[in-house]
């Protein structure tokens, strides 16, 4: 009498992959593998196949042996995939000379805590730019993350015009008259 013991399953551990990329997984056990789902597989039914999900997945390997004694064994491997870096859009600005400004660059996607933000044409690297509108100016923020993934957005700061009044002259008026400035 020849007895086999159930083939156990193990896909490994799970794993992160930029957008775009691939990776191989491989599992121990078994002559007969079904990887599911099988759509972002080179090949679902090797031990070893190229996954490529398009976002973060999780991986069931079924396992049996060339006797089927038993039922499959299976195990998981979530694939975490980054999503490509986005910024958010920063809308165009008209101010009054000398204003104060605060722009903060923020995004979706990309790699979380390795996102690096430059303001062009001043050169700063990080994620908020303090700016005193002292003139129109053409702005552009940069990021880049780990995964080598880019992303600029380009924006204008624009000054209101000046109103000038010309021949102003100190004139004390009651409440509710009117004047006329020429």
């Amino acid at each position: 009498i020849t007895i086999y013991s159930r083939d156990t399953a193990n896909a490994g551990v799970d794993r992160t992959l930029c957008a775009g990329l691939s990776t191989q997984v491989s599992t121990t056990g078994g002559t007969n593998w079904r990887w599911s789902p099988g759509i972002f597989a080179n090949d679902s039914s090797i031990r070893n196949p190229i996954l490529t999900p398009p976002k973060t997945t999780t991986f069931t390997v079924y396992v049996t042996d060339l006797y089927g004694c038993a039922p499959p064994d299976t195990d998981q491997i979530v694939i975490t995939v980054f999503d490509t870096l986005r910024l958010n859009p920063i809308n165009d600005t008209l101010v009054c000379d000398q204003t104060p400004l605060t722009f903060i660059a923020s995004s979706i996607g990309g790699v979380p805590g390795t996102i690096n933000y430059v303001w062009n044409p001043i050169s700063l690297e990080n994620d908020t730019l303090l700016f005193n509108a002292d003139s129109a100016a053409d702005l552009r923020v940069l990021a880049n993350d780990l995964c080598g993934f880019k992303d600029s957005i380009d924006l204008k700061v624009k000054l209101k015009p000046k109103v000038s009044l010309l021949n102003p002259r100190d004139t004390t008026i009651c409440y509710g008259n009117s004047i006329s400035l020429n």
